[in-house]
């Protein structure tokens, strides 16, 4: 991450608790916070196939999407829509990282 040209904090807040046995399983499995959660985050923007069915059913288990039809709704329009992007635009990743790079600067407080 130290050649990344721009870098945000993310903070949140954990138990003390929850966030030692975050730490002891993480020391068991040999990674790092910053590691996990930058896969997590990483997971989630690339619709990862594996990584997907977690995030769903916590979606699920936090009753952010109420309704059956508007999970199996938002899980398909997922699934497809990466896809469909990078097939309608032809974008190679890094021109996504571009558009991504423009938006940031002319919208800073996102």
């Amino acid at each position: 991450m130290k050649d990344a040209k721009k870098t945000k904090q993310v903070l949140f807040l954990e138990t003390e608790k929850r966030h030692a046995d975050l730490k002891i399983k993480l020391k068991q499995y040999g990674i790092t916070q910053s590691e996990f959660i930058r896969g997590c985050i990483s997971g989630l923007i690339s619709d990862d196939e594996q990584f997907l069915p977690f995030f769903f059913k916590l979606l699920e288990e936090k009753s952010y999407i109420k309704s059956a039809k508007n999970r199996k709704k938002n899980k398909e329009m997922i699934s497809k829509g990466l896809n469909t992007l990078k097939e309608n635009f032809d974008l190679a990743d890094s021109e996504i990282e571009s558009i991504f790079d423009i938006i940031e600067k002319d919208h800073p407080d996102l």
